[in-house]
């Protein structure tokens, strides 16, 4: 099409606000993704447990655990026995894919953390390391170990308070259900007496931890990631830090207190791309954690749900090799045809994060006319 050339100014400007309103379309979806993630939870062991480890032999509480995809660990306070031992079952085709017998270890403490991170002491290489909680108290303790079954208690430690963290609300007793390392530095949600979650942080990921900040609690002050609306007590950060596909930050589970329900804390600033002190930055600021659907305080908007057959106690997400894996959260619960001890049912997570390329958006503007 011919264009009188005394309109050409009029078609450069049309041109150019086309292609400005297409790059603010982008701008705008890609703020938007961020506030928010769209999570959606199918419930795979509504009615049932999983069959393995045997239900009523192994009384399953505090999961964490590590892997990939199909191929991963899970490890547990075995409630089954008293004391009760830190169990693990382990599979390599996913949930359905445990064992009938779960393997015990000589550890008897609570909130059983493991990482297979290997770690060098005294000459020695571990190819697995681990935290856990005494008891009821504020005492801690590093473990390193070459087979899963045998760990050595490395040290005893308590969890201080730093000077300035002058909001703190007692101090952390009941361990943390992730470790995570960003630019050299380990971090993690620590939980404390009066059910504030602090932020930890360690140089050597061993027992030198430190709690620095809240992001959450009973009330406003303690941070974006409160209890639920009447709930005065208790506020479990379950299961690991992930990063969500596509840059859009970094997300954990939330247990609530009354054993009913798992919430989504997102931290969108936490992106992939940035560089590794962006990263850290981004991670240790309260102020970028929020729930799932874009919302601070009181927690309302569950993302999981207990179901007329069982409750739900504390969750470990399988990390992912690409972003087409399935996610899949196993959990622990008690179920009403087993009245005693907790087992492991398990759900698919799927994050609906809507395409970069949405029709609507100006990717590319043609050359409507020529000379």
């Amino acid at each position: 099409m011919e264009f009188p050339s005394v309109l050409k100014p009029v078609r450069f400007v049309l041109v150019l606000f086309l292609a400005i309103l297409g790059l603010g379309g982008l701008l705008v979806a890609s703020h938007a993704q961020s506030s928010s993630l769209p999570v959606d939870l199918t419930d795979q062991t509504s009615i049932e447990p999983l069959l393995h480890p045997f239900p009523g032999v192994y009384e399953a509480r505090y999961i964490s655990g590590f892997g990939l995809d199909e191929t991963f660990t899970v490890f547990f306070e075995d409630r089954s026995e008293s004391p009760s031992p830190i169990a693990f079952a382990s599979t390599t085709t996913g949930p359905l894919g445990f064992g009938p017998v779960a393997t015990q270890t000589n550890i008897y403490d609570t909130h059983f953390v493991v990482k297979d991170w290997p770690i060098e002491l005294t000459g020695t290489l571990y190819a697995y390391r681990g935290w856990g909680a005494v008891g009821n108290n504020r005492q801690h303790r590093f473990y390193v170990s070459q087979n899963m079954i045998t760990w050595t208690n490395v040290s005893t430690f308590t969890i201080p308070n730093a000077a300035g963290f002058t909001n703190a609300k007692g101090f952390v007793y009941y361990g943390f259900h992730d470790v995570i390392l960003l630019n050299g530095t380990y971090y993690a949600f620590g939980e404390s007496n009066q059910s504030q979650t602090m932020i930890l942080s360690s140089t050597t990921g061993t027992d030198d931890w430190i709690a620095f900040a809240s992001v959450g609690g009973p009330e406003a002050a303690d941070g974006p990631l409160q209890l639920p609306s009447g709930v005065t007590s208790g506020w479990t950060p379950t299961g690991n830090f992930l990063d969500v596909e596509n840059d859009e930050g970094m997300f954990k589970a939330y247990a609530d207190p009354r054993d009913s329900a798992f919430y989504i804390a997102l931290n969108p600033a936490v992106q992939s791309s940035l560089a590794a002190a962006e990263r850290e930055a981004a991670f240790i600021d309260p102020a970028n954690w929020t729930w799932h659907d874009g919302t601070a305080g009181p927690a309302a908007s569950p993302v999981l749900s207990e179901t007329g057959h069982h409750d739900l106690r504390e969750c470990w997400v399988v990390p992912r090799s690409s972003p087409d894996a399935g996610w899949v959260l196993m959990y622990d619960a008690a179920y009403d045809q087993l009245p005693i001890g907790k087992v492991l049912g398990y759900a698919t997570l799927d994050i609906d994060l809507p395409s970069p390329l949405e029709p609507g958006y100006l990717l590319y503007l043609p050359v409507i006319f020529r000379e």
